[in-house]
């Protein structure tokens, strides 16, 4: 049952005159009588999300429920009724305006259960300060409210206010009280938004001067920054045009998205839209009037690219065929030829990417060969779509002053900062041995992003062996075939030291972070498509569970790929990581709220809107 845009109390007390049960309810409830009306109807072990008022007595469902959310909203003044004493409920406060701070604090003080244990509690669309919620947090931690990691093992480490993404917290409650944001560096650096690196002040490291050097001058390192620049500067001005003439029968008001969702009511494209809808990055791309507007992500042109090839592939010869603005004699092999260049354009990124580490020599000449791409692509669409020779002139003459803009370009601490944060994990990568971390291990993958808001992460593969082989088929399913993975980051559950993402990042990338800052690093791995590793999931205690759910929630929006690994299920006996028993493997709860397959995912849809 899911009736949460109006209150149901009329529902329940309906049901409870008849001969039903429920064994799962999700919906608003005002009244305490539907409470009892609820608890009536409930089979044992049943799953409530229920959102409410504080004043609502849940006692008569301390019994009824498998897992019991309570969703409510701060209240300055009036009864407030304690929760029932359980291990298994979780509460939510939301919508917590600029001057709530007391009512926040009351309220979650008014409804702690008799023993003072919550196995969750967040707080959602907050307008507090980090500043006011540490002062709640010591107010609520004095007062002797915990919150659980399993049963009633509460969470280790000093009680902290953990970022899950901008407004939504979770405030972790420990034995031990919260430390200074002054001493607490993790968690000051963690609670900062990430600043862009070329926003940071100039420094010095780099050339040992104020004057920082030209990139011309870095030796084996001008390859590199010589064919990230034709990559990522020249190319997209020569990939912009395609965009345009390819849809030039767009109206300039019309979004590219909205272009094709108008094409899609006129032929028949459900391939394409698919696509678009697997990849929402794409998807947000297409949200602009302008293809001068589409962004290229940080350090990496392949979005863009990926585009313009999915466009010539599916959208051309779906939409073009047979009109006449494309001459259909000449149409397929110029479509052709347009495809061979943007698959070329793959393979030089791929060997920059492999090459700007292991031997930037062999970059020698790429650039060349990507620039000279470029002109190719505006003459081959300039001749498919009748572009006026003019017109293509000045596409080719902007890109050429593009290229000779490199001769001028400076690099900055931070530029090469952020370039050494890949180069000292490929470093790393050499220490980890992969046949030990996955062998005789279930592993599980996962890669966001996705298009369904209530599976943030898609779950592509999980090994169902009791004793699982690192062979080529998982090498395959780890890495994938042409993905390339900018970063890899290694958390290993058992870990005891690490309170925060921010510590995995600084155990990961500690000279990087040394140079710009712990903040900065995690701001370039969020746009380097990385490779999570989270190792030994089920062996993973209080603190590091709590890593791992704010890992998960701050990638969720970004490309990446999280594999877990776990101990054969027959061996697993700290930790049952599907969260309940009977369910599959494959349906495992890697996250109690994240990754959860979720029967209440509509009104928790609602509820992030």
């Amino acid at each position: 049952m899911n009736h949460y845009s109006q209150p149901c109390d009329h529902m329940l007390e309906a049901l409870n005159s008849s001969r039903c049960s429920l064994s799962s309810f999700a919906g608003r409830i005002k009244d305490s009588n539907s409470i009892r009306s609820l608890a009536k109807v409930a089979t044992p072990n049943s799953d409530f999300l229920i959102v409410t008022e504080p004043h609502v007595d849940l006692t008569p469902l301390q019994h009824q429920h498998q897992e019991l959310w309570v969703i409510v909203e701060p209240k300055s003044e009036g009864d407030i009724a304690a929760l029932p004493t359980s291990p298994n409920i979780f509460l939510l406060v939301k919508l917590v305006a600029e001057n709530q701070q007391k009512s926040l604090t009351r309220t979650l003080l008014g409804m702690a259960p008799a023993d003072n244990r919550l196995r969750r509690l967040e707080v959602r669309d907050c307008a507090l300060t980090e500043v006011q919620l540490q002062e709640m947090l010591v107010e609520l931690q004095h007062a002797g409210l915990r919150t659980i990691f399993t049963n009633q093992q509460i969470h280790a480490g000093p009680s902290r206010v953990l970022t899950m993404r901008e407004k939504n917290y979770a405030l972790i409650l420990t034995d031990e009280p919260p430390l200074p944001p002054q001493a607490e560096h993790s968690r000051h650096v963690a609670s900062e938004p990430p600043k862009s690196p070329a926003s940071l002040p100039a420094a010095p490291a780099v050339g040992g001067e104020n004057l920082c050097p030209l990139a011309s001058s870095c030796g084996d390192l001008d390859a590199v920054y010589r064919s990230l620049y034709a990559l990522n500067v020249v190319l997209p001005h020569a990939l912009r045009f395609v965009m345009e003439k390819t849809c030039v029968d767009k109206p300039p008001e019309v979004t590219y998205l909205d272009y094709c969702l108008t094409r899609y009511t006129q032929k028949n494209c459900s391939e394409l839209l698919s696509y678009l809808w697997r990849n929402s990055y794409l998807v947000e791309t297409l949200k602009k009037c302008n293809c001068e507007e589409f962004d290229v992500r940080l350090f990496d042109a392949q979005p863009l690219i990926e585009l313009v090839s999915l466009f010539l592939s599916r959208l051309l010869t779906m939409f073009n065929g047979g009109t006449d603005k494309v001459d259909p004699t000449t149409k397929d092999e110029d479509y052709k030829n347009l495809l061979n260049l943007i698959g070329e354009v793959r393979r030089l990124r791929t060997i920059v990417h492999i090459n700007l580490m292991e031997d930037p020599t062999k970059l020698v000449g790429v650039p060349d060969r990507i620039t000279e791409i470029a002109y190719e692509l505006i003459s081959k669409a300039a001749e498919l779509h009748r572009v006026p020779d003019a017109e293509a002139k000045r596409v080719k003459e902007a890109c050429r002053a593009l290229c000779d803009k490199y001769s001028d370009v400076r690099v900055d601490d931070d530029a090469f900062a952020a370039y050494y944060v890949v180069k000292e994990n490929l470093e790393s990568r050499v220490d980890v041995e992969f046949e030990k971390v996955f062998d005789e291990r279930c592993v599980s993958i996962y890669e966001s992003p996705t298009h369904r808001r209530d599976q943030p992460f898609q779950h592509h593969f999980s090994s169902r062996c009791q004793q699982y082989q690192f062979d080529e088929l998982l090498k395959y399913k780890i890495w994938g075939k042409g993905k390339l993975h900018g970063v890899f980051i290694h958390f290993m559950c058992r870990d005891t030291k690490s309170c925060s993402f921010s510590d995995v990042i600084e155990q990961n990338f500690p000279e990087a972070c040394s140079k710009i800052g712990t903040n900065n690093v995690e701001y370039a791995l969020k746009r380097l498509h990385p490779l999570i590793l989270v190792d030994g999931y089920d062996e993973a205690n209080a603190t590091s569970s709590v890593v791992v759910d704010e890992m998960v929630y701050k990638f969720h929006e970004f490309p990446c790929k999280i594999v877990i690994t776990t101990r054969p299920e027959a061996d697993s006996s700290q930790r049952n990581i599907s969260g309940r028993e009977g369910v599959e493997f494959t349906e495992s709860l890697i996250l109690p709220f994240a990754l959860k397959r979720s029967n209440f995912g509509e009104l928790l849809m609602t509820l992030d809107s």
